[in-house]
Parts: structure tokens; C-alpha cells; sequence
């Protein structure tokens, strides 16, 4: 019998691939919880069941698993007051009503997988970052460890819950990628700053498959990063993408300028870094497919 199993965020990139993927395997019947079912049923396989609210998930309903990740994209927009709040709470309060709903329901999910970030960490140079390092404080950490804090909720509940704390995750449609790769396009391609930051990063496939490792690994829980084991800083980014795409890479983006382009979220997100190392997903076995930045962008461009 296939397992049940609901996604939020799930029209997303991560979302949409694991939902993809699960499909083929044709172990599990897809429900997605959407905003807007409408815009994005065409492009999502016709076999998912759509849900707009979690008020729509009946009494007598039952998941075996669920992957929440819906959140404002934290990258979308500058960060205003406003713009920070809206991200907080797009991913607290849709957690906190998911689990009490969960919780109302007939018999608890056996596991939840929960979005998380890097950022959870906090902005710590080179330092190698695994689950156990102590973070900085400072609004993306908060913003983590509160998610996080939500979603250990549904532990009374006797579900198993892994948090993904995720690196920035390379595809070539979607997410940050294509915007890094628009200046090397047009010749014009270089580090951020001084290009010492660190930027953890993971495939998407990877992604994917450690989310799928961690649901069908009992032995799993707690957190655990999603991040290849080996982190580049920027400048070597920068040269890594430059050769794979036989462009430049000789254009900096001056700090100066991106603090006055992005404010605040350009400080945190490009100036700033992680050197995330993913201990605890290595140490259960998982196997990466992309460990190395040139293979992983090779396989991508």
C-alpha cells in the first residue's frame, strides 16, 4: 500500500524534485499544500492531490510523512522590516498550525522532515561549522532556530523529525544559481568582496536524496545539514564557474556596492558565509553524488 504523504512548499525547486521523484519510485500518493493549486498544477505530474489551506485537511485525514518547507524566499526581495517579518513568520506560524493539526488528527505522521539553513549558523567566516557549533546571533540564525523550535513540537506526538539545515542549492533553472551565473554570461563575471567568504553548497540531487535517505532511515533525527563536504569560498567559486563555462572571471562586485544594491540581505547572504561540513549525515552513510564543485557544476552547465 502506498504511503501518504504531504508536502508544503512543495512547488518550490526542492519540493517539486523530491515530488517528482517519490512519483516515479510509485511508492507514495503527493498531496502539496499550495497557495495558489491553480497556477501550478500544470506543471506538477496530474496524480498529486492539492490542498490551499491546512484547514482543508479533514478530521479523520492521515499522513505516514510530511516534508514542510514552505517559507518566503528569503533572497526575493531587500530586507526591510517588513520584508523580515514576512519571512519569519511564513515559516513559524504555517509550522506551529501544521502541527497542531497534525496533532488533531486520527494517528500522527511516523516522520516530518523540516526545512532549516545554513543561516542557522550565522555569519562565522571560516570556521567549520557542524550540527554541534555554537551560532551567532543575529536574524537568520533566529529565524532557523525558531523554525526548528516549531517543528520539534510534533515530537510529543512520538514522530520522528529530521531538521535540514541546507546549503545554497545548485540547479540550473531554478534558485540562486542562474542569478550567479548571468555576470560570467555577459563576460563580466567575478568574486563578491574580497571573496574570502565561505559558500556551502549542495546539487540538487543531492539535496533530494539526502531528504529521501533521512525518510526511510529510522535511526535518523535531529539535525543534520545538507551541504557538501566541501564548502569553496567565493573567489574559488567564482574561478570554478568561470573555467566550467569558459568565461572570465575577473570582474569583483565590490562590497561597497552590494551593500548599497542590497542592504542588509546582501551583507548576510553575499558578503557573509558558512563553512558548513555535513557530520552527521556522513557519519549515518549517506553517499554524495556530487562532492566536488567542478563535477557539480559540470553536470549542471
Amino acid at each position: 500500500m502506498k504511503q501518504k504523504l504531504l508536502i508544503t512548499g512543495g512547488t518550490g525547486l526542492i519540493g517539486s524534485t523530491l515530488a517528482r521523484r517519490l512519483l516515479k519510485a510509485d511508492d507514495y500518493r503527493i498531496t502539496i499544500l499550495s497557495r495558489n493549486p491553480d497556477k501550478h498544477r500544470k506543471d506538477l505530474p496530474e496524480q498529486i492531490d492539492w490542498l490551499e489551506d491546512i484547514d482543508e485537511i479533514k478530521p479523520d485525514a492521515h499522513f505516514d510523512v510530511v516534508v514542510n518547507l514552505a517559507g518566503e524566499g528569503i533572497g526575493d526581495k531587500r530586507w526591510s522590516e517588513k520584508q523580515k517579518l514576512k519571512i519569519y513568520h511564513s515559516r513559524i506560524d504555517l509550522t506551529k498550525k501544521l502541527v497542531s493539526k497534525l496533532g488533531e488528527l486520527p494517528r500522527p505522521p511516523q516522520v516530518m522532515i523540516n526545512g532549516s539553513a545554513i543561516g542557522y549558523y550565522g555569519s562565522q567566516d571560516e570556521t567549520l561549522l557542524t550540527e554541534d557549533a555554537a551560532p551567532q546571533q543575529e536574524f537568520t540564525h533566529e529565524l532557523c532556530r525558531d523554525w526548528e523550535m516549531a517543528a520539534q513540537q510534533i515530537e510529543t506526538l512520538g514522530t520522528r523529525l529530521c531538521c535540514i539545515r541546507t546549503a545554497v542549492v545548485l540547479d540550473k533553472d531554478r534558485g540562486a544559481l542562474p542569478q550567479m551565473l548571468l555576470p560570467f554570461r555577459l563576460f563580466v563575471g567575478g568574486k563578491i568582496g574580497n571573496g574570502q567568504q565561505y559558500m556551502s553548497w549542495i546539487h540538487l540531487q543531492d539535496e533530494v536524496s539526502a531528504i529521501e535517505f533521512l525518510l526511510h532511515n529510522d535511526k535518523c533525527s535531529g539535525a543534520y545539514n545538507l551541504s557538501s563536504p566541501n564548502a569553496v569560498n567565493n573567489a574559488t567559486f567564482s574561478k570554478t564557474v568561470g573555467k566550467v563555462m569558459h568565461r572570465p572571471s575577473l570582474f569583483p562586485l565590490p562590497a561597497l556596492v552590494v551593500k548599497i544594491m542590497f542592504g542588509e540581505m546582501g551583507e548576510t547572504l553575499l558578503l557573509s558565509g558558512q563553512h558548513v561540513y555535513p557530520e552527521r549525515l556522513l557519519q549515518a552513510g549517506f553517499k554524495f553524488q556530487y562532492e566536488n564543485l567542478h563535477d557539480a557544476l559540470s553536470s549542471l552547465l
